[in-house]
C-alpha cells in the first residue's frame, strides 16, 4: 500500500503538494460532518506556525456551510499567532465567531480551586488569604504554590489524605509564579537538576532515547524522571513507539532554560544535537528543523546551515511552504557575502533557486518574480529587458522571429541540454506562473524572449522545457497576433508528448481549450471530467481554473445555461478544494459574464458587488477589470448611465494596462461605445457635442470590430452593436450589411446568445413600416422574430423575452 500512495504523490511538489494536503483535509472534515456534527479542539494555537495558520484558515471557512465547529485555546499577546488569528475571524467569519475571555478567578473561586486542590484540608486562613491575595486568581499559579508545599514537606500525604504540618506557620509563599517555580527546581538534587537542565535545552518537549544519550553521566535516570513526573514537574506520553517527556507548563521549561548560563547552554545544545543524530540516524529527516535550532545555539555555522536548507527541503517536500522560505532565507543570511558574490559556487546558487521556489509557493509572486530575474542574470547568463519599453521592442521581436521557428522547426532544437539548462527550465516554469498571476501582460511580453532562447535547444530531450515552449501559444493567442502559429506550437509540443505526460497534461489541455475558445471552436471536450479530475488529483489548480473558465465562457457563448453551470459547480469545487484565490476570482468573473449574457441583471448585481470586493483584496487587476467592464454594462441596460459613467472613469485610469490583451480591452470597449450610444440618444441632434460624440462613437465601434476579429467570441456581438450604430443615424444599407454580418457571424460560430438577439433586431428593422426593405437572406421581419422567439425560450432568456413581448404588443397595437 506504501508504494500506491507514493506513486500517487510521484512528481507533485511545493504549492500544488502543499493545496492538496489542504484539499483532503477538507475533504474528511465535510465527510465525517456528514455523518453528524463535529467539534475540533485546538489547543496551544499561540504556538502555531505560519504553514498552520494559513491552514486553519482555509478550515475555519468550512463552518459556515457544514456543521462544524472550531474552538481555538490560545493566550493573547503573541502578536503573529494569536493575535492574528482573533483579528482574521472577525476580519473574514464576522457573525460566525466568538472570543470568550478566560477571566482571572474570583477570590471565592480561588479559595475553591485550593480547598479540591486539597481534598477539603483547610489551610490557616492567613496562609489561604495569602495565597489568593499572592496569585491574583492565576490557577496554575495556586497549583505550583500548593506543590511547592508538598516539595517542602509543609503538606504531607498519609494513607492518601494530605496532612498540614507544623511548617506551614514558617511559610514563605514567593510573589510570583516564576519565582515558585525556580524554587521548586532548586530545591532538587545536584543530578536531578542537571537533568532538568539539560531536558529544558531540548524543548518543553524531548525524547527518553536522547535525553538518555545526551545524559550519559547521570545515574538511575528512570527514577529521576519518575519523580520529576511525580511532583508534576513534567508528564510522560508516547509518540511513534518512543517514550515522549513534556514538560508540564511551557513557563517551567522557559524558566529553567533560562537559568542555565550561556557557555553551559551552547555545550548542552551540541551535545542534544549530536544525540538525536545518533539515536534518530534512521528517520533523521524528521529533525532537522531541530537540528537547525541547536547547532545555531551552539553557533556551529557550518552546521546550522546544512541542517536549515534540509529543514527547508523537507518542508517544501510536505507542502509547509512558509516553513521553508524561512529557513532556506535563515541559511542565507549565515552564508559569508564572499561566498554570495562567487557565481561559480553551485551550494550558494541552488539556495537562493530554493529561496525563489519558496516565494512562489507561498503565493509572494512580486518577490519571486524578482529574485528568479535576478538569478537568471546571474546564473545563467539571460536577463530581460528592464523597462516598459524595453520589454515591449524585445517581445514584439522575438515573436517575428518565433514565426521563422514554428514554420522551419528543422532549422531549430539543435543544442545538446545539460544540468543546467534542466536547473533553470525548472525556474523558469515557476517564475511563469507567479509573473502570469501578477502581470499577464509583462508574462506576454517576456515569454516571448524566453522562447526565442529556447529554440536554440532540444526541447524534446526535456518534457518540462517542452511544456514551458507550450506556454509560448499563449503570445499569440492572447495578443490575437496569429492563431495559425500558436496551434503549429501546439501541435509541435504534441508530436513531442506533451499530451502523454502526467505532469503536463493539464497545461497542454488549457492552452488547447484557449485556442479553441478564441477561435471560435466551442465544442464540449468528450474528456472533460478527466482532465478536471486529474487537475484535483495533481494539484495542478492554476491550469485546470484556466481549462475550466474558458470550458465555460464556450457555453455561454453557445447559450448553453446547464453546461456553463457545470464549469461553474466544478470551478468552484476547484477553488474550495485547494482554497486558492485565483480560481474564486476566475469563478467571480464566470459567474457575471453568464448572468449579464443571459440577463439575469438581479443576480448579476450580487455578484458584481461581492466578486469586486474579493479581487481588490487579492490583487486580480485583470478580474477587476473584466467585473468592471461589465458592471458599466449592466448600469446602461437599467438606464443607470451617471452610475456608468463613474465606474467606466475608473475603468479607464488601469485600460493601458491590458490594452494589449484582447480579451480584456474589448470588454473595455464594449463598456465605453454601449455607454458613448446611451449618452448620444439621450442628446438632440442639434446638440453642439453631437457630432464630436457620433465620431468617437464610430471609432470605438471601429476599433471593437477590429479587435474582435482577433478574438471569435465578441464578434457577433461588435457586429450587431454596429448595425445598431447605423441605425440611430438612419443609414438602412449599412444596417443591412451589418445585421447580414452578424446572423453569418453569429451562425458560423453558433454564438446562440448573440445570434439570437440579431435576429430579433433584424426582425425588428424589416418589421418598421419606413424600411423599404423587406426581406434579409430570403427572410421576412415576421420569420425573423419567430427564430428570435424560439431561441429566447430555448435559452430561458427572460429579459429579451419581456423585451420582445413589449415590442409585438407595440407592432400589433
Amino acid at each position: 500500500m506504501q508504494g500506491i500512495f507514493k506513486e500517487r504523490v510521484q512528481g507533485i511538489e511545493g504549492e500544488a503538494l502543499e493545496k492538496l494536503i489542504l484539499k483532503n483535509l477538507r475533504d474528511l472534515i465535510i465527510s465525517a460532518a456528514k455523518d453528524k456534527p463535529r467539534i475540533y479542539l485546538v489547543e496551544d494555537m499561540h504556538w502555531a506556525d505560519s504553514s498552520s495558520i494559513t491552514m486553519f484558515e482555509s478550515l475555519y471557512k468550512l463552518s459556515r456551510n457544514h456543521p462544524v465547529m472550531f474552538i481555538n485555546v490560545l493566550r493573547p499577546g503573541y502578536k503573529e499567532t494569536g493575535d492574528y488569528i482573533l483579528k482574521w475571524l472577525v476580519d473574514n467569519l464576522p457573525g460566525d465567531n466568538i472570543t470568550i475571555n478566560v477571566s482571572p478567578l474570583a477570590d471565592g473561586e480561588s479559595g475553591e480551586l485550593i480547598n479540591n486542590l486539597l481534598k477539603k484540608v483547610s489551610l490557616p486562613e492567613k496562609v489561604a488569604s495569602t495565597i489568593i491575595r499572592k496569585t491574583e486568581g492565576n490557577p496554575f499559579f495556586i497549583e505550583e504554590v500548593i506543590r511547592s508545599f508538598l516539595d517542602e514537606g509543609i503538606i504531607e500525604i498519609k494513607e492518601k489524605e494530605f496532612i498540614v504540618t507544623d511548617k506551614i506557620n514558617d511559610v514563605n509563599i514567593p510573589e510570583t509564579i516564576n519565582d515558585v517555580i525556580l524554587s521548586r527546581v532548586d530545591k532538587l538534587d545536584e543530578k536531578t537538576r542537571e537533568l532538568l537542565n539539560t531536558a529544558s535545552v531540548m524543548g518543553r518537549n524531548f525524547y527518553y532515547k536522547v535525553l538518555e544519550e545526551a545524559t550519559d553521566t547521570i545515574e538511575e535516570l528512570d527514577e529521576r524522571l519518575a519523580y520529576l513526573t511525580e511532583v508534576q514537574l513534567i508528564t510522560e506520553t508516547k509518540k511513534k513507539e518512543e517514550i515522549e517527556y513534556l514538560f508540564k507548563h511551557a513557563l517551567a521549561q522557559q524558566l529553567t532554560y533560562d537559568s542555565i548560563i550561556q557557555q553551559s547552554r551552547k555545550g548542552l545544545h551540541l551535545k542534544i544535537a549530536a544525540s538525536i543524530e545518533k539515536v534518530f540516524a534512521e528517520n533523521i529527516n524528521e529533525f532537522y528543523g531541530t537540528l537547525a535550532y541547536h547547532y545555531t545555539k551552539a553557533e556551529n555555522k557550518e552546521k546550522t546551515i546544512q541542517y536549515l536548507i534540509l529543514a527547508g527541503d523537507e518542508s517544501l517536500k510536505s507542502g509547509a511552504s512558509s516553513e521553508a522560505l524561512n529557513f532556506y532565507k535563515e541559511a542565507l543570511e549565515l552564508i559569508p557575502a564572499n561566498r554570495k558574490n562567487d557565481k561559480k559556487d553551485t551550494e550558494v546558487r541552488d539556495l537562493e533557486i530554493k529561496v525563489a521556489f519558496a516565494y512562489e509557493a507561498v503565493g509572494m509572486n512580486k518577490e519571486a518574480v524578482a529574485y528568479f530575474e535576478i538569478l537568471f542574470e546571474k546564473y545563467f547568463n539571460f536577463k530581460f529587458a528592464k523597462t516598459e519599453k524595453g520589454i515591449l521592442f524585445s517581445g514584439i521581436m522575438s515573436m517575428l522571429f518565433l514565426l521563422v521557428v514554428v514554420n522551419r522547426p528543422s532549422l531549430f532544437f539543435r543544442k545538446h541540454i545539460d544540468d543546467d539548462f534542466e536547473l533553470a527550465i525548472r525556474c523558469l516554469d515557476q517564475w511563469g506562473h507567479a509573473l502570469a498571476t501578477l502581470n499577464p501582460k509583462q508574462f506576454v511580453l517576456k515569454t516571448a524572449s524566453l522562447e526565442k532562447k529556447l529554440s536554440k535547444y532540444n526541447i524534446f530531450e526535456c518534457k518540462k522545457a517542452v511544456s514551458i515552449f507550450a506556454d509560448g501559444t499563449s503570445l499569440f493567442m492572447w495578443t490575437g497576433l496569429s492563431y495559425t502559429t500558436s496551434q503549429k506550437i501546439l501541435d509541435l509540443v504534441k508530436k513531442a508528448g506533451i499530451e502523454n505526460d502526467p505532469n503536463s497534461f493539464v497545461e497542454y489541455r488549457f492552452l488547447q481549450k484557449m485556442q479553441q475558445y478564441n477561435t471560435g471552436k466551442w465544442e464540449t471536450d468528450k474528456d472533460y471530467q478527466n482532465v478536471f479530475q486529474t487537475a484535483l488529483q495533481m494539484g495542478k489548480f492554476w491550469p485546470g481554473t484556466i481549462y475550466l473558465t474558458y470550458s465555460g465562457l464556450a457555453n455561454i457563448e453557445k447559450g448553453d445555461w446547464l453546461g456553463y453551470s457545470k464549469t461553474h459547480k466544478d470551478l468552484d469545487e476547484l477553488a474550495n478544494s485547494f482554497d486558492n484565490s485565483h480560481a474564486r476570482a476566475q469563478n467571480y468573473r464566470l459567474q457575471a459574464y453568464a448572468c449579464h449574457k443571459f440577463g439575469k441583471i438581479d443576480k448579476l448585481i450580487e455578484i458584481l458587488d461581492e466578486g469586486l470586493d474579493y479581487v481588490k483584496t487579492t490583487g486580480h487587476s485583470a478580474m477587476h477589470h473584466v467585473l468592471l467592464c461589465i458592471k458599466v454594462q449592466v448600469f446602461v441596460k437599467m438606464a443607470e448611465l451617471n452610475k456608468a459613467e463613474n465606474v467606466l472613469s475608473e475603468i479607464e485610469h488601469q485600460v493601458e494596462k491590458h490594452n494589449k490583451i484582447p480579451i480584456y480591452y474589448i470588454q473595455y470597449l464594449l463598456a465605453k461605445v454601449k455607454l458613448d450610444f446611451e449618452r448620444i440618444r439621450m442628446k438632440s441632434k442639434k446638440d453642439k457635442t453631437f457630432k464630436s460624440m457620433i465620431k468617437v462613437l464610430n471609432k470605438t465601434s471601429d476599433e471593437l470590430i477590429s479587435q474582435s476579429k482577433k478574438m471569435i467570441p465578441n464578434l457577433t456581438e461588435a457586429y450587431l452593436i454596429k448595425a445598431k450604430v447605423f441605425l440611430f443615424l438612419n443609414n438602412n444599407q449599412k444596417v443591412l450589411k451589418y445585421f447580414g454580418l452578424t446572423i453569418a457571424t453569429g451562425e458560423k460560430f453558433n454564438a446562440r446568445l448573440e445570434l439570437s438577439r440579431a435576429y430579433f433586431e433584424t426582425g425588428k428593422f424589416l418589421s418598421d413600416p419606413k424600411t423599404k426593405q423587406k426581406q434579409l437572406n430570403g427572410l421576412s421581419g415576421k420569420d425573423y422574430l419567430e427564430k428570435a422567439k424560439v431561441m429566447f425560450e430555448e435559452m430561458d432568456l427572460q429579459w429579451d423575452l419581456g423585451e420582445y413581448k413589449k415590442f409585438v404588443g407595440t407592432f400589433t397595437g
